[in-house]
Formats: C-alpha cells, sequence, structure tokens
C-alpha cells in the first residue's frame, strides 16, 4: 500500500441522545434561527422538512460535493461526501455547527458519539487492488479463486475490533469497525473505511474538545494502524 496516496473521500460524525426515539422535540420556531445561524457561519443555503420532527440543512455545493446536518429525534448527523476539505478544516466546521445548535436549540447529554471517515489509497504502484487484497493480503491464488467460475469484480476484508482493556489497565470503551475493499469504479485503488463508536462516559453536547479526540482517535487509527497492516503485503 502506498501510504502516501491516502485521500480523505467522506466524514460523517452522529451524536446520538440516548434517549427513546420521539423524546427529543425540536422546536419549530427556533429552526429558522438555526438556519440564519448555520447561514452565517458556515455558508447553509438549504432546509428542508423531512417529516414532523427531523429537518435537514445543507450547503450548496459543487456536484458530487455534499455537505448536510440532520437534526433527527435520536441524534444530530452531519455529513460531509466526496469532500474537498481537510480533516482540520472539516472538524472546525462541525464545531461551528455545533455551537449554533448547541445556542438556539435545548439538547440532551450525548451518549454516543460516532464517526465514519472513508479514504482511497493507491494499493502499490500499478497493481490492481483486487490482487493486492485477494492474492496478498488474503492468499487468494487464481486456484482457490477458480471455484467461482467467474470473475471477480470486488474483493474486500472487515475487521470488527471491540472495546477492550489495554495491558495497563487502561479501559478502551471504543470500537472500530473497519473495512478494506477494492474500488469498484477505480480499481487501482483500495476504499477504507472505519467507522468508530465512542461509548464511554456521557458528555454535555457542547463538548468540541473530546468530539476533536474521537475524531483524530479514528483518523489515527487509519493512516497508522491500518495503514502498517496494508504495507506488510509490499514487494520491493
Amino acid at each position: 500500500m502506498n501510504i502516501h496516496s491516502i485521500t480523505p473521500l467522506t466524514y460523517i460524525v452522529d451524536l446520538y441522545f440516548g434517549l427513546p426515539e420521539g423524546t427529543v422535540r425540536y422546536d419549530k420556531k427556533k429552526i429558522p434561527i438555526l438556519m440564519a445561524k448555520l447561514q452565517s457561519t458556515s455558508d447553509f443555503v438549504n432546509m428542508q422538512m423531512l417529516n414532523d420532527n427531523s429537518w435537514e440543512i445543507s450547503r450548496k455545493l459543487s456536484s458530487p460535493e455534499i455537505f448536510r446536518v440532520r437534526l433527527l429525534p435520536d441524534r444530530i448527523s452531519v455529513v460531509n461526501e466526496y469532500t474537498s476539505l481537510s480533516k482540520g478544516l472539516f472538524m472546525q466546521t462541525f464545531v461551528d455547527i455545533i455551537k449554533c445548535c448547541a445556542e438556539v436549540l435545548k439538547l440532551p447529554i450525548i451518549i454516543v458519539r460516532s464517526y465514519t471517515l472513508r479514504v482511497t489509497a493507491e494499493a502499490q504502484g500499478s497493481i490492481d487492488s483486487r490482487e493486492f487484497i485477494g492474492d496478498r493480503v488474503c492468499g487468494l491464488s487464481p486456484e482457490k479463486r477458480d471455484p467461482f467460475k467467474r470473475p471477480i469484480h470486488l474483493v474486500g476484508l472487515r475487521f470488527l475490533l471491540p472495546p477492550y482493556k489495554a495491558a495497563d489497565g487502561k479501559e478502551m470503551p471504543n470500537e472500530f469497525n473497519v473495512k478494506v475493499e477494492s474500488r469498484v469504479n477505480d480499481p487501482k485503488k483500495m476504499f477504507i473505511e472505519n467507522a468508530a463508536r465512542f461509548m464511554d462516559a456521557p458528555c454535555a453536547f457542547l463538548s468540541p474538545d473530546k468530539y476533536k479526540a474521537d475524531f483524530d482517535s479514528t483518523d489515527r487509527f487509519i493512516v497508522e494502524n491500518v495503514a502498517t497492516f496494508l504495507t506488510q503485503f509490499n514487494i520491493d
């Protein structure tokens, strides 16, 4: 794997209230106020009501990039797909959004914090990522693949790493759900996703330092741990 080729694709943050669905009710009169604040601070221009208690606010961006905020009965979700932003700029925008929400809306504590980061990366040189993942990482030689009797369009791996207690006794109450796949529309590249959940003590809705630390941990696991795992299969 070419570590230097890692390129951000998608950022997703979901903050779960941990209350029965429908418990959190947004004040409809305050949604336009929130929209105005987001418009002035982060260039959000579109708003739509998804149902009686769900809203979506989005930026107008060049296709295919998407940046939206969803106010849902059980969580607040921020999504930036096909991103043009650096990780630092996304997190600064996210924090600005959270500050606006905290100022306008009365929101409960957060029970679970979820972060999904997706990136692309080159396998190694000009090698097809299906060959890199299938042959090198999984050891699937042409003979072992023969029972399929047909071409393979995508090859992938998935690892679920649960919460655990470290050797020093420190509790690690987060999980990482990692996917490594060949990319369908560009087989020269791999698609890597880390969907992380942090389930330690509940926190106040406005906890930007905690969110930044979580996000950095999720990203670091890709660029350090997952990348180091994959580079073991490089051939000089």
